[in-house]
């Protein structure tokens, strides 16, 4: 999707409308775009990424990216 927030909606709502055919009891499920909730406190966010950023190395992040699908070779953006 190559960062397209649209598209990503658009993925989105499908996984909304699957879990819905699969049952699941949305009574109290609220779903939320992270675009919005960053956009709605842009300086509580940005304060929490470089907190994070600051005790975490780079190395540690990387371990992460191959949780998120990404082989320890991917090239992957400074973003």
């Amino acid at each position: 999707m190559n960062g397209d927030l649209k598209k990503i909606q658009v993925v989105g709502n499908y996984f909304i409308e699957v879990w819905k055919a699969c049952g699941m009891d949305m009574t109290h499920v609220e779903f939320k775009w992270a675009s919005e909730e960053i956009n709605k406190n842009p300086e509580k966010y940005w304060t929490l990424v470089m907190d994070i950023a600051g005790k975490n190395s780079l190395q540690r992040i990387l371990r992460c990216c191959t949780i998120m699908g990404r082989k320890e070779g991917d090239e992957l953006s400074a973003a």
